[in-house]
């Protein structure tokens, strides 16, 4: 609803970059309730405004989100080319977080319809400029999945290389999804190693950081909730406050 209320206040001023911002802001949400019908329609909204004010920083954003959608979707050929002008536009303007993000998402396409070699070519390409520009949250989440190809493949010892590189960094940045991620893929492939210790030690932890999320998850809920109930309670109150005014005004215009 607040949202909305943006929305419509940037059309009434016809502010552009805001209803931009509003519009990408709504579809992120509906992705993230995997609405994506609902997405797609305020990401295409959202495309057409950054065209028309040439804002290709956020044109190439919108691409690489539609992508992820059209991949759902099991739209293979409209993900990639959506992803392919995400990446020439980020290319073309220097944007290396941004390429590295677009070439990890190409990676997971090719995961996905389990051209494995492919994928991983991508995503080493994404690794590498992660590397490059120190981007310690990537990095983990490029060496995960390549050491999931690799477990895939039975290549034990090389997947926990370089899942337990994925696993360091995420301990380091402190992330619990990330953690969560990396000592499940370890418990896994310790349980295909045989040892039943680490195995049990990772997956202890991997239980341990779902429980965070669930917990923090519960606790934004709430948060989110009370903040709701605030601003429509004084949303009331601002209303009952222009109605008595109006009824004022009518009342001293009628004497």
């Amino acid at each position: 609803e607040y949202h909305y209320s943006s929305l419509k206040l940037y059309e009434t001023l016809g502010d552009k970059e805001g209803i931009d911002i509003t519009l990408n802001n709504i579809a992120f949400i509906y992705q993230e309730q995997k609405d994506n019908e609902k997405a797609l329609e305020f990401y295409n909204k959202s495309l057409a405004i950054t065209r028309e004010i040439e804002d290709v920083v956020s044109e190439a954003y919108v691409l690489t989100n539609m992508g992820d959608i059209y991949v759902l979707q099991k739209k293979f050929e409209e993900a990639l080319l959506n992803y392919n002008k995400s990446l020439e536009i980020r290319n073309t303007i220097g944007d290396k977080e941004g390429v590295a993000t677009t070439y990890q998402s190409i990676g997971d396409l090719y995961i996905f319809i389990s051209n494995t070699d492919t994928a991983r070519v991508y995503i080493e390409k994404a690794l590498k400029i992660r590397e490059e520009i120190g981007d310690l949250e990537g990095m983990s989440y490029s060496l995960n999945s390549i050491s999931k190809l690799l477990l895939k493949n039975e290549k034990y010892d090389e997947a926990e290389k370089l899942a337990k590189r994925a696993y360091e960094l995420s301990i380091k940045i402190g992330f619990p999804l990330n953690i969560s991620s990396t000592s499940k893929l370890l418990s896994i492939i310790y349980e295909k190693q045989g040892d039943g210790l680490k195995d049990l030690e990772m997956y202890k932890l991997h239980v341990e950081m779902e429980n965070k999320i669930h917990n923090e998850a519960i606790e934004k809920s709430l948060i989110k909730t009370q903040t709701q109930y605030e601003y429509e309670k004084q949303k009331t109150i601002d209303d009952l406050e222009n109605e008595k005014q109006i009824a004022i005004e009518h009342h001293i215009a009628q004497q």
